[in-house]
């Protein structure tokens, strides 16, 4: 049984969003195979995404497009 991240009516942000818009979560389906998708809304877009696009904090930095200094 494939485990679910985040429930319907849960606020998520895209990863790579580099505006970090906040997204609700409005639907869930697997997919054949047991791949799982995330319906995301925001006020004017409704689009599908996998978990690993997916995270439930907003990226303060990447929202302000500053880049946090890598360690080595």
């Amino acid at each position: 049984m494939t485990k679910w991240e985040y429930k319907l009516g849960d606020i998520v942000y895209l990863s790579t969003d580099p505006e970090q818009i906040e997204r609700i979560v409005t639907e869930r389906k697997e997919q054949i195979g047991g791949t799982l998708q995330y319906g995301l809304s925001t006020e004017l877009v409704f689009s599908f995404h996998y978990g690993i696009e997916i995270t439930p904090e907003y990226d303060e930095l990447k929202a302000m497009n500053i880049r946090a200094k890598q360690e080595n």
